[in-house]
């Protein structure tokens, strides 16, 4: 007991000197020193018994980090292709699959409609013809219709050797116009029987062929007649 008290006076001398503010009392230092021995006795034992030092998971914690699935990040996409319609506004998505077009109505301001297209990541181009909307698509040189009455899409022709169709524009026919990426070509095409004519390309070297779009070249206006290479500068 003699013994006790006197080294709880050394720890209570060793605590004021490295920290003037903390002082035990010999009821505090006692229990302090009784910590201090069962920790380094248990610690002598497993050293002689010749055992490994404790490592792995704390018990109850697994090894491996947590993941949770908070959902969907993104919750939108960008609008690449749109075309007017009266009081509705057709838009086409991209950087999403499968690619959307979704009808928006001018009055509410609400997307009122919408349907996937039948394939492609996304549509720089959309045109109205007959009351039906028409998009150009990527990364297959697609032209879909979407029908609004009944909500539902299909395809109408895929441009051979073409990744993109970079624009739409509608003839007072009827007949829809399609300018391409990267062969730089105009093509005219049916939207009743699908049937595509290679109109050639609007500028020799030109790889897009779409408005406000002139690549990585010089920017063209051209005027198109109706036979094959009709185009003339503007």
């Amino acid at each position: 007991m003699q013994l006790l008290r006197l080294l709880t006076r050394v720890v209570r001398v060793r605590l004021l000197t490295f920290d003037s503010i903390t002082v035990l009392t010999e009821k505090e230092g006692a229990r302090m020193f009784l910590m201090l021995v069962v920790g380094f006795t248990a610690s002598a034992s497993a050293i002689a018994a010749g055992a490994a030092p404790a490592s792995g998971p704390l018990p109850g914690k697994s090894s491996r980090p947590r993941i949770d699935d908070l959902g969907t990040g993104v919750l939108s996409s960008p609008i690449t292709g749109a075309t007017q319609d009266g009081g509705s506004i057709y838009l086409v998505t991209r950087g999403v699959t499968p690619a959307v077009v979704a009808r928006y109505d001018v009055a509410t301001g609400r997307v009122v409609a919408s349907a996937p297209l039948p394939a492609g990541t996304g549509g720089w181009a959309a045109a109205m013809s007959g009351g039906k909307v028409y998009t150009g698509m990527y990364p297959t040189a697609d032209i879909d219709r979407y029908d609004p009455a009944t909500n539902t899409a299909s395809r109408v022709v895929q441009l051979p050797g073409e990744q993109y169709i970079w624009d739409l524009a509608t003839a007072p026919d009827g007949t829809l116009y399609a300018g391409t990426y990267p062969g730089g070509e105009l093509f005219a095409v049916s939207p009743d029987t699908g049937q595509a004519r290679n109109l050639g390309a609007v500028v020799a070297g030109q790889l897009y062929v779409g408005g406000g779009c002139g690549g990585p070249r010089r920017n063209h206006l051209r005027r198109h007649g109706r036979g094959v290479g009709a185009h003339r500068r503007v």
